[in-house]
């Protein structure tokens, strides 16, 4: 099992978790395009993700989320109350 942090911080969080068989991302904090360029850096293309786990809410860990999700289609793992936290700061987010 190989952890590779590709970002942390106030700016955007997401850390890999792989094995030969399985990928999954914790957090999408960073933009898709950034999460896809560091992912690559490691030699993961994004369409090999198996899941993104969502720890919390806080744009840190969530920003790229919807246009991850949006592009490659790979399941998201969430708690009900952040879910529903994670809709709310959406819809702030764009203006409704």
């Amino acid at each position: 099992m190989k952890f590779t942090v590709l970002g942390s911080g106030s700016t955007g969080n997401a850390t890999l978790i792989a094995t030969e068989r399985t990928k999954v991302l914790i957090d999408a904090g960073l933009s898709c395009r950034e999460i896809v360029k560091r992912l690559a850096l490691v030699g993961v293309d994004a369409t090999e993700l198996d899941a993104v786990i969502i720890t919390h809410e806080h744009s840190d860990h969530i920003g790229g989320l919807r246009n991850l999700v949006a592009k490659f289609g790979c399941r998201v793992y969430i708690s009900g109350p952040t879910e529903e936290a994670y809709y709310q700061w959406s819809r702030a987010a764009n203006g409704n």
